[in-house]
């Protein structure tokens, strides 16, 4: 007897979270060849030089360090010092530059 429309075999569906077999098998595949292919990435990383290692680095520490929520956050310039003000005014002055 054919389902009718909306209704499955499975009223609860899936768990959510779980993940599918496709999701599951790629994973799988991922793992593995960043596995068999570390030491070449080392030997990769390795022969970047300037500006290159140093955008390689920053990428990577993104799998380890947890960024900030990507909301607006708010700073506070009168807890600042003088000099920490500078630096922020010169981080923000610098990220412009880049972008332009």
């Amino acid at each position: 007897m054919p389902f009718q429309k909306g209704e499955s075999g499975n009223r609860n569906g899936r768990p959510k979270g779980s993940p599918n077999k496709a999701t599951t098998t790629v994973k799988k595949l991922v793992a593995s060849f960043l596995t068999e292919n570390f030491e070449r990435f080392k030997m990769e990383v390795a022969s970047l030089e300037g500006k290159e290692f140093c955008m390689m680095y920053l990428k990577m520490i993104d799998f380890e360090v947890p960024r900030l929520s990507r909301q607006a956050t708010a700073v506070d310039f009168s807890q600042l010092s003088e000099q920490e003000a500078e630096q922020v005014l010169d981080l923000l002055a610098e990220k412009i530059r880049n972008e332009q």
